[in-house]
């Protein structure tokens, strides 16, 4: 497996940069969404345009989620390690090459395994907590994850503070995998026309 780590912390100019015109864990889900298209062909254009320009052309700056997310990780980090027996290592982004496909998980246990945090209000955690299941919003990046890093599990994490916690171990998916390698394939494909036909035609 061609894999490359990236050491830089999350969030930063330097991270974004990294990012750019690479198809990542968190856009997946526009990548391969259903319907009309248009958050695929949105999301297409964006990475066409960090292909050509060489830098991020991502709107999004973050929001109050984010920023209670980066508030409340390490606390959420620090109660998972414990409960694992592990210590979970910060990382940037880690480059998948076979596959063409980028994440940056909240953590990697050894060599094996990762850690996805998710810090959220009392009420959602209360929703997740009373279904007890990995939310469904969560399932495609959990195993994207899984997939681009090749290891054997992931340890996610739904936090809230004053709340239980939810923690739940995921093992990878291998059909849902499957979907994930051709639905980027065919979206690199496709991408890498565009970026030749606005080269070629200008």
């Amino acid at each position: 497996m061609n894999l490359e780590e990236i050491n830089i912390t999350q969030g930063t100019p330097e991270w974004h940069a990294a990012r750019a015109g690479w198809v990542t864990c968190s856009e997946l889900s526009s990548l391969m969404a259903k319907g009309d298209g248009k958050m695929r062909t949105k999301y297409m254009r964006q990475l066409a345009a960090e292909v050509l320009i060489g830098r991020s052309a991502s709107s999004f700056k973050g929001n109050i989620y984010t920023e209670m997310g980066k508030d409340t990780e390490p606390v959420a980090r620090e109660l998972l390690a414990l409960e694992v027996g592990r210590p979970i290592i910060e990382t940037g982004i880690i480059r998948n090459h076979d596959i063409g496909l980028s994440c940056s998980p909240d953590g990697l246990l050894g060599a094996d395994e990762i850690a996805e945090f998710k810090c959220c209000i009392p009420t959602v955690q209360i929703e997740r907590l009373e279904k007890g299941t990995l939310p469904a919003e969560y399932v495609l990046q959990v195993q994207r994850s899984l997939l681009v890093t090749g290891r054997t599990a992931c340890w996610f994490q739904s936090y809230s503070p004053d709340l239980p916690r939810l923690v739940i171990r995921v093992e990878p998916d291998l059909a849902k995998h499957d979907e994930i390698r051709e639905g980027v394939r065919i979206f690199r494909e496709e991408l890498a026309d565009l970026v030749s036909t606005i080269r070629g035609k200008y």
